[in-house]
């Protein structure tokens, strides 16, 4: 049980990196210790959002695909991955139903 949980560790810690890299990449690494907003122009729409909040929608974003792919992979019988995937789902749905009311 102790190998699962280090391997998920690591799994994350390489999800966590990989969230910032791709946020260094989008807004700068200079920019990735401040604590200020971006703005964000998709198509027509403006978005103000908090930079703590980007880096954990990022990260909450790149975890589900990761072990989305995961559990499927391995079939829904690694219990720590499927886990983690019920948890970062869960976050999704309340981000969603947050950002709805």
């Amino acid at each position: 049980m102790i190998k699962k949980i280090t391997t998920e560790l690591i799994w994350l810690l390489s999800v966590f990196c990989m969230s910032i890299i791709c946020l260094g990449l989008l807004v700068g690494f200079n920019n990735l210790t401040s604590n200020e907003t971006y703005d964000l122009s998709i198509s027509t729409a403006y978005f103000v959002i908090n930079a703590f909040d980007l880096k954990l929608y990022l990260f909450v974003l790149l975890g589900f695909v990761t072990y989305l792919f995961r559990v499927i992979i391995k079939r829904f019988t690694h219990e720590p991955s499927n886990i983690i995937l019920l948890l970062l789902t869960l976050y999704i749905v309340f981000i969603i139903w947050t950002t709805n009311n």
